[in-house]
Formats: structure tokens, sequence, C-alpha cells
């Protein structure tokens, strides 16, 4: 188990963990708005090139669940530690194959992996151990904004690049930033005391298989699991496909750049409300009410007419991005504790991965069999109504002792 640090060692925990969430949401941002670009450089359709976010979804889901699983084994801060390495590697990687399916191999498994073993799941780890009570929600909170704050200082950034830089060239250069100055930081500023305590195989096993039997008999685990793949379809409709559907529209890459930019800042501001809300208001309550706000900010993007009404939904959007992950990622230790908290969330998000995959493939196949996202929008809004309905289920649910497991 990971020392009580000391105060100097929280704020390095804060500062470390926070640039890296900030830097690392450049792995999904910078193939949003290079999406068109790396697409016509394979010579392919967006159908087919989505196989490559399809592809970064789905094994970005299941990288949380192996990410949950070493944070339990190895330690949340030596997860991270290979993440960014491969992250790195990955960038270089992907901005050198010429070939699409490397690309895929690469983009889609590699850095999936590596995205998925520095972000929310081993990060919950890291607050789990170093925070206590109520601080655990808004140093999570914290940390996580981290990628509010890319979005805000980073996606105008790579809009204004795309007009006169290859993908290759800011891939190159992310690599390098990667792996000269975040993966030292990384080494020299997380604690790598949090290793837990050694079992025997088969103690492993047993434990681990009461806890998983224990967990998956719960009704509250499917609440929270379905409601976070509606999660998911939202998630990474934005994410892929809410460039390409402004540069369809011809909207100014100034107003695409402020669009990104508001819902990055109020990503940041839902986060923290979410964090202080969580010890306040009843999370299942608070859930439901970030979905509700989801599925309005759907209908709005459905009946975008003009500039005004994007950047309406990018803000109500971006208030509930986080929102959704800090109230479930508490739902999770409540309900099966912090012995448990890193293995479960990993499943959790991996279903909501399953449900990110979806809505990449479903997107791109939507638009080239009718030249819009509309009917993609129309099922994402229907996806939010109902995890809406099933997080306020959690209501009925009671949090029950787990066979605590390492």
């Amino acid at each position: 188990m990971l020392n009580k640090p000391t105060k100097r060692q929280v704020y390095l925990i804060l500062f470390t963990g926070f640039m890296l969430m900030f830097l690392s949401s450049s792995v999904k941002n910078v193939f949003q708005v290079w999406f068109i670009d790396i697409c016509n450089s394979f010579g392919i359709t967006r159908s087919e090139f989505s196989f490559s976010g399809t592809t970064f979804m789905l094994v970005t889901g299941i990288g949380s669940w192996i990410a949950g699983v070493l944070s339990d084994r190895i330690g949340a801060s030596r997860t991270i530690l290979v993440g960014c390495f491969f992250i790195a590697m990955s960038f270089i990687g992907s901005a050198l194959v010429a070939n699409f399916y490397f690309f895929v191999a690469l983009y889609g498994g590699v850095a999936a992996l590596a995205l998925a073993a520095v972000q929310y799941v081993p990060m919950g780890v890291l607050v789990d151990q170093s925070f206590s009570g109520k601080n655990k929600g808004i140093a999570y909170a914290l940390l996580v904004n981290g990628t509010g704050l890319g979005f805000v200082i980073l996606s105008p950034i790579w809009v204004y690049l795309n007009l006169s830089y290859s993908w290759q060239e800011v891939y190159i250069a992310l690599g390098c930033v990667f792996l000269l100055l975040i993966l030292p930081m990384v080494y020299f500023t997380l604690p790598r005391d949090d290793a837990p305590k050694q079992e025997t195989n088969e103690q492993r096993f047993s434990s681990r298989r009461e806890m998983w039997l224990h967990t998956l008999s719960q009704p509250a685990f499917w609440f929270i699991a379905l409601s976070f793949f509606g999660c998911g379809v939202n998630m990474a409709f934005i994410d892929i496909h809410f460039v390409p559907m402004m540069q369809d529209a011809n909207t100014a890459p100034s107003v695409t750049g402020l669009a990104l930019s508001v819902l990055g800042a109020l990503e940041m501001i839902g986060g923290f409300i979410a964090g202080w809300l969580t010890g306040r208001v009843k999370p299942a309550l608070l859930l439901s009410g970030f979905y509700a706000l989801r599925a309005v900010s759907g209908w709005l993007l459905m009946n975008a007419t003009d500039e005004f009404t994007l950047i309406v939904f990018s803000a109500i959007f971006g208030m509930t991005y986080l929102g959704t992950v800090i109230v479930t990622s508490l739902f999770c230790l409540n309900f099966f504790g912090a012995e448990n908290k890193a293995s479960v969330f990993g499943l959790v998000f991996f279903i909501h991965q399953i449900g990110a995959a979806l809505s990449t493939w479903a997107g791109a196949r939507i638009f080239d069999a009718y030249g819009n996202y509309t009917y993609a929008v129309a099922i994402a809004v229907g996806f939010s109504i109902l995890s809406a309905l099933l997080a306020l289920g959690l209501f009925t649910q009671k949090s029950e002792p787990v066979p605590e497991s390492t």
C-alpha cells in the first residue's frame, strides 16, 4: 500500500497527473481534427477509416479493464509509467507507417491500451490512496479535468495547425514530447510504493473469483455499467464525428475552435461541480441529471441551424462530459470497495467503450448511407434518456460487503 503522502508529494501527484491528462487528451483530439486528412492519406472512405476509431474505442475499453487489474497487481504508478512510454511509441510509429492496417494496429491497438493505462482507472486508484473523505471527489475532478483543459487550450491549436502541418508531423512531435518530457516527469514524481501485498496464486485466484461472482450478481453493477454504456455512445460520437460534422457544414475554423474550447471549458467546470456535489447530492440523482442534460444537448445538435446553437450545445454537453465519469467512479468505490475499485471500474469502462466503439462505427456508416449524421445523433439522444432512467434505478440499490481481493 502507498504510504501516507506528504503535502509536497500530494502537490506533485496532482501536478503530474493533471499534466499527463492534459497532454494525453491529444491522443483523441488530434485524430479527430485530422480525421478527414488521415482518411484521405490512406485513400479510403470514412466508414472504412472508422475501423481505426472503432478499434481504438473497443481496445481502450479492454485496456481499462487490464489497467484496473494491473493497478491492483503492480500499482497504479507503474501502470501509468508503462502507458506513457507506449503512447510515445504509438505516436511516432503511426506517423511512419504507410499501410492502413499498421496504422490501426498502432493507433487502434497500442495507443488505445496505453491511453487506458494513464487515464481514468489508474488515476482513480492514486486518488483513493492519496486523499480521504470529500477531498477524493475534488482531487479526482482536478486530475481528470486535465482533459478539459486539453480541449480548451490544445483543440484550437490543432485546428490552426491543421491548416499548415500534416498529421504525421504533429504525431512525431507529440511522440517526442511524451518520450522526453512526460515520461521522466512521471518516473521521478509519482510514488512507486503502491503495489499491493503478494499472495500465492491459489489465494489470488480464490479471492478474485469470489469478488467477481459477488460483483456480477449485484443489480447495482448492471445499472452502473449499462448507463455508462450509453455514456460511451455519446462521448465517442462527439470525440470522433463532431469536428467532421462541422467541417461538412462548412463551419469556419474559428467557430470550430471556439466550440471545442467551450466544450473543454465547461468540461472542466462540470468536473469540479460533479466533484463538489458528490458528497452533497444523492449520487443516483446527480448521475441521472447529467444524462438528462446530455439528452437535451443532443436535441440541440440535431436542430442546430446556426453557430450560436453549436456553441450552446458545446456548453451543455461539456458540462456533462466528466460528470458521468466522476460519479460512476464514486459508485464503484461505494458499492464494491477501494480494494476492488480498479478492477470493477475497469470492467465498467470496458462496457462504456463497447458503446463507444459501436457509436464510432455506426456514425460513419450512417453518414455514408445518408450523407449526414442526423440519425446518429438521434440514436445518441435515445441512449442518453435510457442512461438517465438506469441511473435513477440506483436509488433502490444499497452497497453490500464485498470479498476483498488484490
